[in-house]
């Protein structure tokens, strides 16, 4: 599994800075301006979404191979795989 920080995340903006920030008010991401707010508010939406959208995966990667839909299951596991860093190294 990705060590990366654990959830929940929230969209704060702090210090005139729209970021995304762990359940201990802790930095994840800083959203770059440059972009319409609506884009901005958007993304950092995503990203803030993304543990909870990882947990998911990694269930629907289980459901999928166990109900024998296994190329649902293939995609799944190449984007965590994406995710955990592992395809990069190939």
């Amino acid at each position: 599994m990705t060590n990366f920080t654990p959830g929940p995340w929230k969209v704060e903006t702090k210090c005139a800075c729209l970021g995304v920030f762990d359940s201990k008010g802790h930095g994840v991401a800083n959203i770059v301006y440059g972009r319409p707010d609506d884009e901005l508010n958007a993304n950092a939406r995503l990203i803030a979404a993304a543990p909870e959208m990882y947990a998911m995966l990694k269930e629907f990667e289980d459901i999928f191979t166990e109900s024998g839909k296994t190329g649902f299951a293939a995609h799944i596991k190449l984007l965590l795989m994406r995710i955990d860093g592992e395809e990069e190294a190939k």
